[in-house]
């Protein structure tokens, strides 16, 4: 039985380690943008730079282990992976303009089929929707409401990445559909989109390529079960999981209750994996999951996965692992808010006013740590996203910072609730303490760990 730390790949694609309406083939309107929900910036301050990171839509379980259960689960058909509507196309390269490369895990993943037609892992037409949606909401905000954008694409504007993943590729296809898809979506040219291998991912940690990280995260290996067996609900969510999910290898002699924690068969995160999807799917949860429960696994699994890719900074490592983890990602953030902040409108080769990220939990979750949110009381859910708009005031050079998580302000750290960061507090007081050079990332995770200054030198168990 591997712990959730290291099968953390199979959920996120990371360490390698509300009904939605139908989709009609025009660009559908969003509701009204309701100002009174931001903070309120001066008469006249432009915006510059909208800057979106999110986690793809609904999918399939990552997890199979719901297949061994000996309860009354239903015998799930995985057949809600169709062709939800007509996308816009998409031209996905390498940054150096190359086709992108394998991923050994994308590819396990696809092959790996489904009862129902579906294969592990993949974008469903619920999740198909959810993108569309939240392309339809930016739309709505940054091309009706702010005339950021026009409504419809034009090449330069827009700059988007994605993982490696054909969940998060979809997703993002989705997204500009929403934006620009117009009454045939599918006869656009295609938009250009960059991937990566895992070497030069920035949008979820890859332990196989910096060992010093895989040591931070195996050390928070006890900070993970801490938090799990702390849990107040822990022993009443175990019991009644094991009795109501007749969970092999779960039991009170071998398990939990023993204290050989990573020793069982299941994990919450595998639990919390395959109720998520298959509630997004429509499909029916196994009979005696209360919601109760249901909200127990959730916030259990949050508790069981967050230490490794997202933990607080009160955890001994949590500065280490979120700056090894996410700091280049953060770093290009920043360095994209500066580039807008320098530019004019007039100039020539004005940098992109939107610039799209498709990733996954774990590309969320540990960007909401370091902005100081609580993230161990409930899983992102499927298309969460995080937008940081820069706005110039009027008069003046000042840019400042405001964020959005789920299309709601998020309060910065440092700042007044309610209020915006100034550029230059944004990156100094804010993500200051976690910024990393791509450049730099390759060294730190090569050489001695004694050598890494400010970071916690790790002694393994």
């Amino acid at each position: 039985m591997h712990a959730p730390w290291r099968r953390a790949a199979a959920f996120a694609g990371v360490l390698s380690v509300a009904t939605i309406a139908p989709i009609q083939p025009v660009i559908a309107s969003a509701p009204p943008i309701d100002a009174s929900k931001f903070s309120a910036l001066p008469e006249k301050a432009e915006l510059k730079l909208v800057q979106v990171v999110f986690r793809h839509g609904a999918r399939t379980p990552l997890s199979s282990s719901w297949k061994e259960a000996k309860s009354d689960w239903p015998n799930i058909k995985w057949d809600v992976c169709g062709c939800a509507y007509p996308m816009v196309p998409l031209r996905v390269t390498t940054a150096d303009g190359q086709p992108p490369p394998p991923n050994p895990s994308d590819i396990q993943q696809t092959v790996t089929a489904l009862e129902g037609g579906c294969h592990m892992g993949q974008l469903t037409e619920k999740g198909q929707r959810q993108a569309k949606d939240l392309g339809t909401w930016l739309r709505s905000r940054y091309v009706d409401t702010l005339g950021l954008l026009p409504p419809t694409y034009q090449d330069g504007l827009v700059a988007a990445r994605t993982t490696n993943y054909q969940r998060t590729r979809g997703t993002l296809a989705g997204v500009l559909t929403g934006l620009w898809g117009g009454e045939d979506p599918a006869s656009m040219e295609p938009i250009h989109v960059v991937t990566s291998n895992n070497l030069d991912e920035i949008l979820y940690a890859d332990t196989k390529t910096c060992p010093h990280l895989q040591i931070y995260m195996g050390m928070m290996k006890e900070t993970s079960k801490g938090l799990v067996t702390s849990d107040p609900d822990m022993p009443w969510a175990e019991e009644e999981a094991t009795r109501v999910l007749a969970l092999q290898g779960w039991d009170k002699e071998g398990g939990n209750s023993k204290g050989v924690y990573w020793n069982t068969r299941w994990a919450w995160t595998d639990l919390h994996d395959v109720l998520t999807s298959m509630e997004a799917a429509g499909k029916p949860l196994p009979t005696g999951v209360t919601p109760r429960l249901k909200s127990a696994i959730n916030r259990l699994a949050t508790k069981e996965f967050a230490p490794f890719i997202a933990p607080a900074m009160t955890d001994t490592h949590g500065h280490a692992v979120l700056r090894l983890s996410l700091g280049v990602l953060l770093t290009t953030l920043v360095e994209n808010m500066e580039a807008a902040a320098a530019s004019r409108s007039t100039d020539s080769t004005a940098p992109p006013v939107m610039r799209l990220y498709s990733g996954h939990d774990s590309t969320v979750m540990p960007l909401l740590s370091a902005l100081g949110v609580n993230v161990l009381e409930s899983w992102p859910p499927y298309v969460s996203n995080l937008v940081f708009e820069l706005w110039q005031l009027p008069g003046s050079e000042s840019h400042v910072v405001r964020v959005l998580y789920n299309r709601e302000e998020l309060d910065i750290p440092h700042c007044p609730t309610g209020k915006y960061a100034v550029l230059a507090e944004f990156k100094e007081e804010v993500v200051g303490p976690f910024l990393l050079q791509q450049s730099d990332i390759k060294e730190m995770c090569k050489v001695p760990i004694q050598h890494l200054g400010a970071l916690p030198t790790p002694q393994e168990a």
